[in-house]
């Protein structure tokens, strides 16, 4: 099947690039996150837009499904379509890597409403100070080392060999144990709020009300 609004299969060299992983089809949920509504746009609209907002390019990955077709257009944000999305989310990450050549990916997924473009260019500016291609910086809330995080290219490797549904915030963990002083961290308890399943859904409308 065609898709549209895929991005064909060339290379985009950025220094930074944020990549929205938004491919997965909220089982848990039971409607798919990326459309939830927030002030008459998709909650993904709104993230993009947000992302943006850092002066870096942005990249969304989407699923091939027909409902992902028409979300695309909502976006301002270039995006790629993962036609292996049902595999899970190191399907998205393959995509990213592949498809985008930077000196650094910054990783979100769509469901964390209340991130700012402030912590992401915190994430940023401290990778710059670090000096180190070496060096990630990954979030941090209620004791959880993870998304959004900001993996370099010396790591490409290791983010190709992810499979099924490890991510890059069990990629950071494992670095973290491995290689502890390249992992740094920004902490924000906002982060810890997200829609994962139903019961998620009555903060999140509380928060945009």
């Amino acid at each position: 099947m065609q898709i549209p609004y895929a991005i064909k299969p060339r290379v985009f060299m950025h220094k930074f690039a944020i990549c929205i992983l938004a491919a997965g089809g909220s089982k848990r949920l039971g409607t798919p996150k990326q459309q939830l509504c927030v002030r008459g746009e998709s909650l993904l609209a709104r993230q993009a837009t947000m992302a943006s907002a850092t002066g870096h390019p942005v990249y969304v990955v989407l699923n091939d499904t027909p409902e992902a077709t028409a979300l695309s257009t909502q976006l301002s944000a270039s995006v790629i379509a993962n036609t292996h999305w049902q595999q899970g989310m190191a399907s998205s990450i393959h995509r990213i890597v592949e498809q985008v050549s930077a000196q650094a990916w910054l990783f979100m997924t769509v469901d964390q409403y209340r991130l700012t473009v402030a912590h992401l260019n915190t994430m940023i500016d401290l990778w710059l100070q670090s000096g180190s291609s070496k060096t990630v910086v990954a979030s941090s809330y209620q004791d959880v080392v993870g998304v959004p995080a900001l993996i370099t290219k010396h790591y490409r490797a290791k983010l190709l060999s992810l499979t099924g549904e490890q991510g890059a915030g069990r990629f950071i963990r494992a670095l973290k144990k491995q290689q502890p002083n390249d992992c740094l961290q920004v902490q924000n308890e906002a982060l810890a709020f997200d829609v994962d399943v139903v019961e998620d859904l009555s903060a999140f409308t509380d928060y945009f009300q």
